[in-house]
């Protein structure tokens, strides 16, 4: 990679007196920030006394909280500056033991809310790690097998990442960049990371109501980052006031929800990205001067990228220098990735202008009385009749077929939720009657999501008998 752009993906920022981030009512300056950071670093320099021991010539391995956002950052920057390895961290995420087990932590730390400058550090009992260290951040993932791994990451490949993400998109045509999801998560941390690179303060929505959406985009040209339902959503929380630019990130974003978004925001630039831990963050983007007439895909690969379909299973492949070092596995293990292509698990194509479309995952098709079906094929042709509810379809066993489409709902009780009648005719005038859903299935609250913010589908369909059956 050219120094220049090495040089550029850097956790350094020019105007110290600007808004860093802003969360809970509080805002922090890019100098509060590196000050914090570097006070936290005396103390991690101290700390690393007592690991000699147990880490040998492995550096020291610390588990971040991302509650607070301000707070991670401060620390995310010390562990770099005294050379720990970082692994984000919310209990409601992955819970600690999973995190033990496969990554095997030495620390653990803890901040008072509102303190960004110190913090408690708790030596872990876990076992030890046995063997060679791997990346400087480690990203929790369930991934399709719903075992916790931590993706091994450097964290310039996160930045070159997002860099380069925010650089095709311009978003330096904004004034300010706004997210409601964890920072630990793989998505939120690109968002931050993307806001920090381009001087952007970093407007952290998840601790306010509906009140604050409208304060944060009435300020300016503040542009916002979140997954295809929060888009969707956002004409609900707003009145008078809209994002400048919007950017979709974790599951798919459907043509219908992109009309959606556009018919409440006809002013609004509207980028979509496709990613996966592995590479970074992200993959491909599909900048809104293309996206009116490429909806359905998931756009071109970023600069560094290639991307190839594999001609034995149809799945589209990736290559780039920011690719993951290896997995830590459930149990202490550490697998190394092979050089080469990465096999990203999405069933799709690339036209003759490198466009990338995706067409489900490659084990999202299953048989329903002995005839293929494709779970993507339904939720895409469900996006009409649900625009704003959250939904999965999966298979399910089923006692005469063997197993079937089942449709999961989260219900608000609002009555948006089409009876379903309504939602077997729509469906049955579009597609063949094997991919009609056998059941329905009602969950509260909202759908189970992995550390990376998508659906987590194996939560779903190993518990589905424990939901209340609409159908």
């Amino acid at each position: 990679m050219a120094a220049s752009v090495v040089q550029s993906a850097s956790l350094r920022r020019r105007n110290g007196a600007a808004t860093a981030i802003s969360s809970r009512g509080k805002s922090y300056s890019v100098a509060e920030i590196l000050k914090a950071a570097k006070a936290l670093a005396q103390q991690f320099s101290q700390v690393r006394q007592n690991l000699a021991a147990r880490i040998g010539l492995n550096p020291p391995c610390v588990l971040l909280p991302s509650s607070q956002p301000a707070a991670f950052l401060a620390a995310l920057i010390a562990a770099r500056m005294e050379g720990f390895i970082s692994v984000p961290w919310r209990d409601a995420v992955i819970p600690p033991d999973a995190i033990a087990d496969a990554v095997r932590p030495d620390l653990k730390l803890h901040f008072d809310e509102g303190v960004i400058d110190r913090c408690s550090v708790k030596m872990l009992d876990s076992d030890a790690f046995i063997g060679e260290r791997h990346g400087d951040i480690i990203m929790m993932t369930s991934g399709s097998t719903g075992q916790p791994k931590g993706v091994a990451l450097v964290l310039d490949q996160i930045l070159l990442n997002a860099l380069s993400a925010g650089a095709v998109m311009e978003i330096w045509k904004c004034t300010g960049w706004a997210i409601d999801i964890d920072v630990g998560l793989m998505s939120g941390l690109n968002h931050l990371l993307m806001a920090w690179q381009f001087d952007l303060p970093c407007h952290h929505l998840s601790a306010g109501g509906d009140d604050i959406y409208e304060t944060t985009f009435s300020t300016g040209a503040v542009g916002f980052g979140g997954s295809p339902i929060q888009l969707v959503r956002m004409g609900n929380r707003l009145d008078s006031s809209c994002p400048v630019m919007m950017v979709s990130s974790g599951d798919f974003l459907m043509p219908s929800m992109i009309d959606q978004v556009l018919e409440r925001f006809p002013d609004t630039l509207v980028h979509k990205l496709y990613g996966l831990t592995e590479l970074g963050g992200r993959f491909c983007c599909m900048p809104h001067q293309f996206l009116l007439g490429r909806k359905e895909s998931a756009g071109l690969p970023l600069p560094g990228f290639r991307a190839r379909v594999s001609a034995e299973t149809g799945v589209i492949e990736a290559r780039s220098p920011l690719l993951t070092a290896g997995y830590y596995l459930p149990g202490g293990d550490f697998s190394p990735m092979k050089d080469g292509w990465f096999s990203t698990g999405d069933v799709g194509s690339i036209d003759a202008d490198g466009v990338v479309t995706l067409n489900g995952r490659s084990n999202d098709v299953f048989k329903v009385g002995g005839e293929k079906v494709d779970r993507h094929t339904i939720e895409v042709e469900l996006a009409p009749l649900l625009p704003a509810i959250d939904y999965c379809v999966l298979a399910v066993e089923h006692r005469l077929l063997g197993q079937c489409a089942a449709l999961f709902v989260v219900d608000s009780g609002s009555g948006d939720l089409p009876k379903w009648a309504e939602i077997v005719a729509h469906l049955r005038s579009r597609l063949h009657p094997r991919f009609i859903p056998s059941l329905m299935y009602k969950v509260e609250g909202a759908l189970p999501r992995l550390a990376s913010g998508k659906i987590d589908r194996e939560s779903l369909r190993s518990s589905h008998l424990s939901f209340q059956r609409l159908q």
